[in-house]
Parts: structure tokens; sequence; C-alpha cells
């Protein structure tokens, strides 16, 4: 690669020596006329360009650029929005749980209002039966002991016919057997 640059510093070297008495035109092989109408083609085909392609193409790129800046504010919009929409539903999310623990906390009094007023109501209707059964008793008992008492006297009586051969009369029997009785209700 060295000897490559080499070489070319030699060819440099070699032109600058034929170079010497001729014109910088001449050295550069340039024709005055033909640079000249060169010149006016370049001018001829920068105008079309810039006439006919350049300007639609910076037209066509503006309009491009400023859909993509419509579509990146769009986009922001969307996004912004989504943000929007996000921040709405954690505040209903919360919302909705806060009344639901109102809902569950009234459900639970009431369910325990409920079941207070079922056990006072279960407690009253026991308290019924067991008046009503105390009664039933009551009035069995007292039914019972009428019965035994009539049967104890019938008893005694058949007692006392066997023990006293003679009979007293009625009344004076009667006397006897309440007499009787009353000293067993004590």
């Amino acid at each position: 690669m060295f000897n490559h640059f080499i070489q070319i510093a030699q060819a440099a070297e070699e032109v600058s020596r034929e170079a010497g008495s001729q014109s910088f035109t001449e050295i550069l092989g340039i024709d005055g006329k033909l640079f000249a109408a060169q010149l006016v083609n370049f001018a001829l085909v920068l105008f079309v360009l810039w006439r006919w392609v350049y300007r639609p193409l910076v037209k066509i790129l503006n309009e491009r650029s400023k859909k993509i800046e419509k579509s990146l504010k769009e986009a922001q919009e969307i996004e912004q929005r989504l943000a929007n929409a996000k921040e709405e539903q954690a505040a209903i999310l919360s919302g909705a749980k806060k009344e639901a623990a109102v809902i569950l906390a009234k459900v639970e009094s009431e369910a325990t209002e409920n079941n207070s007023r079922l056990v006072a109501e279960a407690e009253e209707r026991i308290n019924k039966q067991l008046a009503v059964a105390r009664e039933r008793l009551a009035e069995d008992r007292n039914k019972i002991v009428k019965e035994i008492k009539t049967e104890t006297a019938a008893m005694i009586e058949t007692a006392l016919l066997k023990i006293i051969p003679a009979r007293l009369d009625a009344e004076t029997d009667k006397k006897v057997i309440k007499k009787f009785l009353e000293k067993d209700e004590d």
C-alpha cells in the first residue's frame, strides 16, 4: 500500500514537469466553449429538476411530515384518553368497592337484626308453648288428683263397709271421707 502512494507521487511529479509551460485550463484539459455549453445544459437540467421534481417532491415530503405529526398528535391524544379512561375506571372501581362495603355492612346489620328478631320470636313461641304445656300439666295434675281422690274415696268407702258392717247414713259417710281427704291434702 505504501508503494502505491509512492507511485502516485511520482506520477504527479512527472505531470507537473510537463505542465510547466501550459495554462491552468490546458493542464486540466478544459475547452472553454464546451465548458460553457455544459454549464448551460447543467443549468437547464437543474432548473427542470428543481421545477418539476424537487418542488413536488418537497411538497409531498412536507405533506407526509404533516401527516406524521398529525398521527403523532392523535396517538398522544389517544394515550391521554386511555390514561384518563384508566383513571376513571380506577375511580369507578373504588366507588363500587365502597358501595359494596356499605351494602355488605347494611346486609350484615340487617341479618343481625333479623337473627335477633327471629331468636326473640322463637323464644316467645317457646315460652307460650311452655306456658300452655304448664297449664295442661296443671290441669292434668288437678284432674289426676281429683281422680285419685275419687278413687281413694271409693276405696275408703269400700274399706269402711268391710270394717264397719253397719252402715252410717250417706251424709255421715261423706263427712268422714271429706275429713280423711282433707288430712291427706295437708
